[in-house]
């Protein structure tokens, strides 16, 4: 028996012998471990369009060989330059795919801060503008302090009495003015004022809104120059004129300048800030007069126009006036400054381009 069981052995080891040669088998070769990662996520079309390079190489060195052509790593001649990689991202990208970057325009930047800094970026060019309706007070309080230290020595006499002090000879009077002269200084302000009015809407729509009250302010320092050196009568009226036309002109381009640069929600009480400002110029020439002689009184408003056009240079005009002249990236640039750099003024730009071609359409400028 153990005889007949070893010649068994040794025929089942022949026939495998035989079936399976050790020569035939190939050696092991362990599998490619393939991993596609897609870190990634901008979009893909690929094509069937086949690339050719000069001279393809694989790289065998580097990685394994992967069963799809497209992840192969390829290696070109010199002179020859083909992404095979993302620039910013080191993304392997098959030859034949065609690359689609898209950004979105309606892409709001997130804010760090929860200050509403666009109330601010639209109250300083909204003060800016308003120095003009301070001029314009100062211009309105000047004659209530100006004609009572141009009457005659009698008139003043009449008014105190006899046995006061003469208080008017203490003053800067280099001409006097009686009740009829002191009524053309007063009320030509007014006439002034008609022809200001009137070249205002011509100015600011020539022009634009900034641009108009920086051109008034030219006027405006003239006049108080000629009021403060006055040493007659002509150069007082000459003067007051001046100043009447520039004040004038100054209230509605304010206004249109204010509404167009602001808010909807911040509109109502920024352009409600013209006539308080206007009646705290007022004040303030009443109380300045009551310390100091008229001629000084005028040459304490001549700083107030020079300071308007100072403050309005740095700052970009209304985009509605640029969308209308056809600057549209000075358009971009003012509703940038007046909302902010965190805000989203992507919505609010094609509600002014539909706002401007719908009057354009209509002859309304």
């Amino acid at each position: 028996m153990e005889k007949v069981a070893q010649k068994v052995s040794q025929l089942k080891k022949r026939l495998s012998h035989e079936e399976f040669p050790e020569t035939v088998l190939p050696a092991f070769k362990p599998l490619p471990k393939i991993q596609l990662q897609r870190e990634s996520s901008l979009p893909r079309i690929e094509v069937d369009r086949p690339h050719t390079p000069v001279s393809p190489k694989t790289s065998l060195s580097s990685r394994p060989m992967s069963p799809y052509p497209q992840y192969q790593t390829l290696s070109y001649a010199n002179g020859v330059k083909i992404p095979d990689y993302e620039s910013n991202r080191g993304q392997k990208i098959p030859p034949n795919a065609k690359k689609l970057r898209v950004r979105s325009f309606l892409w709001v930047k997130p804010t760090t801060t929860g200050i509403d800094t666009a109330l601010y970026n639209q109250l300083l060019p909204v003060l800016a503008a308003n120095l003009g309706a301070l001029s314009s007070g100062l211009a309105l309080g000047y004659s209530a302090i100006l004609l009572p230290q141009l009457r005659p020595d009698e008139a003043s006499d009449d008014l105190l009495g006899s046995g006061a002090t003469n208080i008017t000879s203490t003053f800067y009077k280099p001409f006097t003015a009686d009740p009829d002269q002191g009524s053309w200084i007063a009320s030509i302000f007014g006439l002034g004022a008609i022809f200001g009015g009137l070249m205002s809407a011509f100015l600011g729509n020539r022009f634009g809104r900034r641009v108009s009250l920086m051109m008034l302010a030219l006027p405006d320092l003239l006049g108080w120059i000629l009021v403060a050196s006055s040493q007659n009568l002509w150069m007082m009226l000459i003067g007051r004129f001046l100043v009447g036309f520039a004040a004038a002109g100054y209230s509605p381009n304010i206004q249109i300048f204010v509404a167009e640069i602001t808010q909807a929600k911040h509109r109502g009480w920024l352009s409600a800030l013209t006539v308080p400002i206007m009646a705290i110029g007022v004040l303030l020439m009443y109380t300045i007069g009551s310390w100091l002689p008229w001629h000084a009184a005028a040459a304490c408003c001549t700083p107030v126009p020079c300071l308007l056009a100072i403050c309005l240079s740095f700052f970009y005009d209304s985009p509605y006036w640029y969308f209308h002249i056809g600057k549209e990236k000075s358009a971009h640039s003012a509703i940038e400054q007046f909302r902010g750099s965190d805000s989203n003024v992507v919505s609010e730009v094609f509600q002014i381009q539909e706002h401007v071609r719908g009057r354009l359409k209509n002859n309304i400028y």
